[in-house]
């Protein structure tokens, strides 16, 4: 048993560091400080206390006002409410109030690194006690089968709503929205609180569903035939869930990675700054990446072109460069 506690807690553990070291490796150009990303770590971790007291409270209200809930409304109502809101909630109000105006924020893939580790920190408290919750009730053999599912699954479920979560702030402070105008940033950020709930509420509602399904028509009438039904076609739902999910989320960081090394110094010859936003921009690139206005060498050429020319020119970057354009 002792063996077993060891292994497993390091099964609950290394997902975790593998996601962090991940998307600290993509960091490349200006690292955080270790001391501000252990902080965001752990505020994540200690933040399942709070998420804990709040789903006991959701849940203690479900069960007191419905009795006999259908299995979709029982699924909707644990996965989007119960964890997805919850968890994303308290996830944004940490990483929010734990960067926004610290210095360290000088960047937009700052926001998807602290998102991150935020969100993972959470992942790694709530591992734990799934795992190791299955190793008291289940044995030895089901807490492996969960911590091998969950780092599959669970962890990267996290590690990506982090990154959208983080995403959205980073539009929210860098990107062309009006400083001025509270209620634009605002609109920015709970857009990525919205997405993260959605994505983490459809993955939990997947997996409620067939679980309540199951109980609910086994305890009916016993038809192994139609559990099987049920299962299959919700796993391959949740494969094809997972899929469209994590490429959703690879492009967040891989956007925002474009960003920053347009953006570095690591080869100052190789970038000119933009006269309008301040920000940096590749020499053989015709438009600022960052606020989408064309370069002084586009600008002259098109002045030297025809005026239908100049026009469709105008038309295909201005179509081209909307892509990187939130």
């Amino acid at each position: 048993m002792d063996n077993h506690y060891y292994y497993l807690l390091c099964a609950a553990i290394a997902p975790v560091i593998a996601g962090l070291g991940y998307i600290f490796a993509k960091d490349r150009y200006n690292k955080e400080p270790v001391g501000m990303l252990l902080k965001a770590f752990f505020c994540g971790v200690l933040s399942i206390i709070p998420i804990c007291i709040v789903e006991g409270i959701l849940t203690l209200i479900f069960v007191s006002f419905f009795d006999q809930p259908s299995v979709f409304f029982e699924s909707f109502w644990n996965a989007f409410i119960v964890a997805a809101c919850t968890e994303e909630s308290f996830k944004l109000y940490l990483l929010y109030n734990l960067i926004w105006k610290s210095r360290e924020f000088d960047e937009r893939f700052d926001g998807i690194v602290y998102g991150v580790f935020v969100s993972l920190g959470f992942a790694c408290a709530e591992n734990i006690e799934y795992v190791l919750g299955t190793l008291l009730e289940g044995g030895a053999f089901a807490a492996y089968y969960i911590s091998f599912g969950r780092a599959i699954f669970a962890i990267p479920c996290h590690f990506f709503c982090g990154v959208i979560l983080g995403y959205y702030l980073a539009l929210a402070k860098f990107e062309n929205v009006d400083k001025n105008d509270k209620n634009a940033r605002k609109g920015v950020i709970f857009k990525g609180l919205f997405y993260a709930i959605l994505f983490h509420g459809i993955y939990d509602f997947i997996l409620m569903y067939q679980a309540f399904s199951q109980r609910s028509v086994g305890a009916e009438n016993n038809a192994t035939s139609e559990m099987s039904n049920i299962g299959w076609g919700l796993f391959l739902a949740f494969l094809f869930f997972n899929f469209i999910f994590w490429r959703y989320g690879r492009k967040r960081i891989n956007h925002l990675a474009y960003l920053l090394r347009l953006n570095s110094s690591e080869e100052p010859s190789a970038f000119v700054t933009c006269s309008y936003c301040g920000k940096t921009y590749a020499l053989n690139i015709n438009a600022c990446p960052n606020c989408n206005q064309l370069t002084e060498k586009t600008i002259l050429a098109q002045n030297n072109s025809s005026s239908d020319s100049e026009n469709q020119n105008l038309h295909k970057l201005n179509k081209y460069y909307s892509k990187h354009d939130i």
